[in-house]
């Protein structure tokens, strides 16, 4: 923890009361990627991430730092914002950060806002946090910079809460600096850890905590401690046993670094009157609760760590005197594993709150032909807080256009978006990735150059000589130049496109071409494909005999012995290009005589043509009978046929 950062927590500490844990991180907002191009002060707009751990929205806002010359100085640091952005009025900048926080828990936000007379007055801004919203408004006079302070309290309702700070009044100056959120319970939150107060396990020995505790500083404890000196039992699951080191990190993020020396490990060391170990412990009021205050108004921490040496185990512990007298931090004092003290507890930590964490990033595919679009959906590890989690969004890829940002609403686990993209003439790889946080998460993408969407006949069925009109269709409109598409057939001598390929010019999606078929006697079915830049689509085309017959059963009836049925037609035609010759036609089998047969058809019957076959019924006794009308031509390998059929019975 820096300097900076730690002061803001004693400050909130001075403020609320006893042990407060410091959340909002780069609350003086020092922190950050400040250039700016003249007057101290540099523009950021929405969705930059300059500002460190900050998203900037509504608006632009202005980030001055000391030595501007409009006068204005910060309240804390060298740096703040305006959210006006020198404007005359709205609408104006906002700031947002979303923290970890317990549901349930009850904290405060504090802030100070700036006015100016000069500038103009008054200054206001509207905070939102955990479902409480509240406008702050500056005093109507004043002088040229003033920061008044102002907080709200506010119970948290999720794992994690977005704090938002907007302006909503003000003339070229709403000034803000020194956001502070603290937790209003008991314990202390340093650099993600709470730090449990020693005064909750006084008059424990070592032996008692290791019985639930491990001792590598790592795994939680189970259970609750037995402190056989009057049978209380103190729950600590879920809660580690720091080592020496873990405490030597938690005093050196406290003191003001450079003051104090760790020249080895578990030393002890001095500094004269250190104004944070007197804020930490001291009476204004401190961060730890003094587990003893001796005659003259000192303050002391002891607490075992889960270290063991040969003569016990490890006490540190810290003292703070009274102004003017010397400080201490003692990391290798030693208590033996059965000493019990009515002053000293054991030292125990666990990672604060359950921070929202990106879970995952999808794609609907890894790879797509340039032009067409990606759907993705990122989704976190527990619901959206009030005001929403902005997810950043990236790409690496030249022909894709991927969102800056996609913003969950409150209660939302996902949100989808769509990155575009255009036609590209060569293969292009990369990445899309989303971040949350210090949390980024990547998938591959790949685009290619644009293949086959379809290929058409018309008609899919046709008589074998007959021409055939086909369409190649793109994924999309051809770019960045024409798209050259190769035509090919699996039965090329029944039916083949005329030429070998087809170019569909740049912003066409598709591109004609023709299909010739030759004489068949039979049956067949072809495929017509085409191929563009590796992706082949294809249409199945059947190809029938020329010579067709309709209808392919004639069907009489009962018809009175020695009477003749009304007659019924056949028609048979050309549906080919080319003449057809008719070799012959004739009715066949055994009953062939109880079915008279006459035609007109020409010997060759020209394209499109047709000729008629007239077939009639005479029973010769009460019986059915059935019989083929055959017709022999050169466009089928066998004759075609038509049944006849008919029932003879005697007259009433």
């Amino acid at each position: 923890m820096t300097r900076q950062v730690f002061a803001i927590v004693l400050a909130a500490a001075a403020l609320c009361g006893a042990a407060r844990a410091e959340l909002i991180v780069n609350g003086s907002f020092e922190d950050g990627a400040f250039a700016p191009p003249a007057n101290a002060t540099m523009t950021l707009v929405p969705g930059t991430t300059a500002l460190q751990e900050w998203e900037v929205f509504n608006d632009n806002v202005a980030w001055i730092q000391n030595g501007n010359p409009f006068g204005l100085t910060a309240q804390d640091g060298n740096r703040f914002l305006d959210l006006t952005d020198y404007q005359a009025g709205g609408p104006y900048g906002g700031i947002r950060q979303t923290i970890p926080t317990i549901p349930g828990r009850s904290y405060r936000l504090s802030l100070y806002l700036g006015s100016a007379t000069n500038q103009g007055r008054p200054s206001a801004v509207t905070v939102t946090a955990g479902g409480t919203t509240t406008t702050f408004t500056g005093p109507a006079t004043g002088t040229n910079n003033d920061w008044d302070p102002y907080s709200v309290d506010f119970v948290a309702t999720d794992a994690a809460t977005t704090v938002s700070i907007v302006g909503v009044e003000g003339n070229h100056y709403i000034g803000l600096d020194d956001v502070s959120v603290v937790d209003l319970n008991g314990d202390v939150v340093i650099e993600g850890r709470e730090w449990r107060q020693l005064a909750d396990t006084t008059y424990v020995t070592w032996n008692e905590v290791a019985a639930v505790c491990p001792t590598d500083g790592v795994t939680p404890c189970n259970g609750s401690i037995h402190r056989s000196q009057d049978g209380a039992l103190i729950d600590v699951t879920g809660w580690t046993w720091a080592r020496n080191a873990d405490i030597q990190a938690l005093w050196e993020a406290i003191v003001q670094p450079g003051t104090v020396n760790f020249p080895d490990p578990y030393t002890s060391y001095t500094a004269i009157d250190d104004p944070d170990i007197h804020q930490a412990l001291g009476e204004d009021p401190g961060q730890f609760q003094p587990t003893q205050i001796d005659s003259v108004g000192r303050r002391y921490v002891y607490g075992l760590s889960a270290e063991q040496v040969a003569t016990g185990a490890y006490r540190p512990s810290v003292r703070d005197n009274i102004a003017g007298l010397t400080d201490w931090v003692d990391m290798n004092e030693v208590l033996s594993l059965t000493g019990r003290q009515s002053y000293t507890g054991a030292w125990l930590f666990r990672p604060y709150g359950v921070a929202l964490q990106l879970q995952s990033l999808t794609l609907n595919s890894s790879e797509v032909a340039g032009c067409k679009s990606v759907s993705g959906k990122v989704t976190l590890s527990a619901p959206a807080p009030a005001g929403g989690v902005v997810v950043t969004l990236a790409d690496t890829l030249a022909a894709a256009t991927t969102p800056a940002t996609v913003k969950l609403l409150e209660g939302a686990t996902s949100k989808s978006f769509t990155v575009k993209t255009v036609a590209v003439d060569a293969r292009q790889s990369g990445t899309v990735s989303a971040t949350l946080g210090s949390t980024t998460l990547s998938q591959p993408l790949a685009l290619r150059p644009m293949g086959m969407l379809s290929v058409s006949l018309m008609p899919t069925k046709v008589a074998g000589t007959q021409p055939v009109a086909g369409t190649a269709k793109l994924e999309c409109k051809a770019g960045p130049g024409p798209v050259t598409v190769n035509l090919a057939s699996s039965q090329p001598a029944v039916a083949q496109p005329v030429a070998p390929a087809v170019v569909v010019a740049q912003g066409l999606q598709s591109a004609s071409f023709d299909v010739t078929t030759s004489k068949v006697l039979a049956k067949i079915t072809a495929s017509i494909s085409g191929t563009a830049n590796g992706i082949t689509k294809a249409k199945t085309l059947t190809v029938t005999p020329a010579a067709v017959v309709s209808p392919t059963a004639l069907k009489f009836g009962s018809v009175v012995v020695g009477t003749t049925s009304a007659p019924l037609n056949a028609t048979l035609t050309n549906a080919g290009a080319v003449a057809i010759a008719i070799d012959s036609i004739s009715v066949t089998g055994t009953s062939a005589s109880w079915f008279p047969m006459a035609e007109n058809c020409p010997a060759s019957l020209a394209p499109a043509a047709s000729c008629t076959i007239t077939v009639t019924f005479q029973p010769l006794a009460a019986a059915s009978r059935s019989a083929k009308v055959s017709i022999a031509s050169s466009a089928t390998a066998a004759p075609l046929t038509v049944a006849v059929s008919g029932t003879g019975t005697l007259a009433p």
